[in-house]
């Protein structure tokens, strides 16, 4: 008995080793996050996050310097087409670079472009920025989109920290700014807007899918621009808030097919009426003629 359990503890030894070796370094890993938690001067995840807020207003009269230094208000890019808004800032080499990557990317392969079909405003978070960093983005961005024309339609702004605050509380943009290396906290978004300014679309990351975003700036248009294709193709599906992704909605599409089905049979039912009546019709004057009806056998 005693020689089973020998054999026993050696054989499980290792493997209890093993997890407590595990427990440790996990405990030891969660100590330090505890303590930046705890430290004010250290990010939460509720300091830095998205928060989707459809369908609100976008602060048009909200005062921005763009990039050649002109005072403008957001409103100059509203009225006539979808806008697709991001904030970033300028000196940043992470997040921020990827977002405009990630940009440049779908723009390459959407049907629609950017200046004649929406506009897209790129705004800076950090308010010590100014127009000469916007420019050098805005031109580098322009250049690697290989689309000269985009240059009217790409915009790439600076502005005072109350702007900046104002509209990044109404798009639900919250971010975390350090003072001791002037950097800032904050999560990859792309928000699609009405012309109006009302928020419609949410995209998180800074890999967007063409057709996806495509699709959200067709609907964002209310019919203005877009294929018949891509109306139908909206008509059919549903944005997942989530993924950022649209996909076939099914009780949509069972409710479609029952509207055609519906149609279909009161179609071949008012076919069939009809030709009965014409043949009743045609019954009915050939017995006034004194003729065989068309319709009876030899």
């Amino acid at each position: 008995m005693y020689s089973l359990f020998s054999s026993y503890t050696r054989a499980t030894a290792p493997i209890a080793e093993s997890v407590l070796a595990a427990a440790f370094v996990l405990i030891v890993a969660t100590v330090p996050r505890q303590a930046h938690a705890q430290n004010p001067g250290f990010y939460t995840p509720r300091d830095v996050r998205i928060e989707q807020r459809l369908q609100a207003q976008i602060p048009l009269d909200a005062p921005f310097v763009d990039e050649t230094g002109r005072p403008v208000t957001l409103g100059a890019y509203f009225g006539t087409k979808p806008v697709l808004l991001n904030m970033i800032f300028y000196r940043c080499a992470g997040v921020c670079t990827l977002e405009l990557d990630g940009l440049v990317k779908a723009f390459r392969k959407m049907d629609l472009r950017p200046g004649k079909d929406f506009e897209v405003v790129t705004v800076s978070i950090d308010p010590k920025e100014g127009p000469e960093l916007a420019i050098d983005k805005q031109e580098s961005y322009i250049a690697e989109l290989g689309r000269p024309e985009a240059k009217n339609g790409w915009h790439f702004l600076t502005g005072p920290r109350e702007s900046i605050t104002r509209l990044a509380q109404a798009v639900g943009f919250h971010y975390k700014h350090n003072p001791k290396d002037n950097s800032f906290a904050h999560s990859a978004a792309l928000m699609v807007s009405t012309p109006e300014g009302k928020l419609s679309r949410y995209f998180y990351g800074a890999n967007y899918n063409p057709r996806d975003l495509g699709l959200a700036v067709v609907e964002a248009s209310e019919g203005k621009i877009g294929s018949p294709a891509q109306e139908v193709f909206l008509l059919l599906c549903h944005f997942d808030p989530v993924t950022g992704r649209y996909g076939l909605a099914i009780t949509r599409l069972l409710q479609v097919f029952g509207v055609l089905t519906v149609v279909v049979l009161v179609g071949s039912l008012t076919l069939m009426s009809v030709r009965s009546s014409r043949a009743a019709d045609r019954a009915a004057a050939s017995a006034a003629a004194g003729e065989p009806s068309p319709d009876a056998g030899e």
